[in-house]
């Protein structure tokens, strides 16, 4: 199962009003609570249609990062090609991945040293290859951290998290294949988990500056079948019996999206 974009060939699109993306926050609080809801302001960060934005792509979430900087993807009038925008104090930066063939993005994660990793397609339409790759807010170069070939039928990148001083986690898990893998967004990833017999399947992600990720999965059950849960993976290749958990042996068909904060907690809903 993957939750991949559609092809170019699929993408249908009818304009009808322009779409906006906003960012909200709370009057003197960094964290929105239930009581400063009523309190709470929204700040435009772009029109679609407007200002050299194309298309938004609202099924992507949309990352922020501790200064408030944030990406957003978009999608071309014509080619139906994906791009990037960074936005941060009301400037707005196209980032041109087109430029390096890549395209179908599905995940993106930025930091506040400007950092910003992102799963694509990279060739053909379709993308013979997929992987993750860095860039930055300012339109920096784009490289490759991890690509695999997809004409070969390899595992390949699915989600992407990034913590605020670079620890970039990322997973290539379907079926029983593939591996979660963990490193510094400035240099390279190594296998924290590899898919086996009991690990199956990963969805989304977060991982926090000590290096723990938290992963929503599919899991053996110790009576029998696939079950499926948020696992905290912190060392290499620790076996089920040692990972904490958030959730964990509900239906494969419940899967709560997780996010971490630096002390390791986890929310879900």
């Amino acid at each position: 199962m993957t939750d991949l974009p559609l092809n170019h060939q699929e993408r249908i699109r009818v304009p009808t009003t322009s779409a906006r993306l906003a960012v909200a926050s709370c009057a003197a609080a960094s964290i929105c609570t239930s009581a400063a809801l009523a309190d709470a302001s929204f700040s435009l960060l772009a029109t679609e249609l407007s200002s050299g934005v194309p298309w938004l792509k609202p099924g992507v979430p949309i990352p922020i990062s501790q200064d408030g900087k944030v990406v957003f993807p978009t999608e071309a009038f014509d080619t139906f090609a994906d791009g990037l925008h960074s936005w941060q104090a009301g400037v707005l930066t196209p980032i041109n991945i087109g430029a390096s063939s890549l395209d179908l993005v599905n995940s993106i994660a930025v930091r506040s040293a400007g950092d910003v990793a992102f799963v694509a397609a990279r060739g053909s339409p379709g993308g013979s290859y997929r992987g993750v790759y860095r860039t930055t807010t300012s339109a920096g170069p784009i490289t490759t951290y991890h690509e695999d070939l997809q004409e070969d039928g390899s595992p390949a990148a699915r989600f992407v998290a990034m913590s605020e001083n670079g620890t970039t986690a990322f997973s290539t898990i379907v079926s029983s294949a593939g591996s979660l893998q963990r490193g510094p967004i400035g240099g390279s990833p190594s296998v924290l988990r590899s898919g086996s017999g009991i690990f199956y399947n990963t969805q989304r992600l977060d991982v926090n500056d000590a290096g723990t990720v938290a992963v929503q999965m599919e899991h053996t059950r110790p009576f029998g079948g696939l079950g499926r849960g948020i696992l905290a993976f912190d060392t290499p290749e620790q076996p089920l019996t040692s990972n904490r958990t958030a959730i964990e042996q509900t239906s494969v068909g419940v899967q709560p999206m997780p996010s971490m904060n630096s002390s390791g907690q986890i929310a879900f809903s």
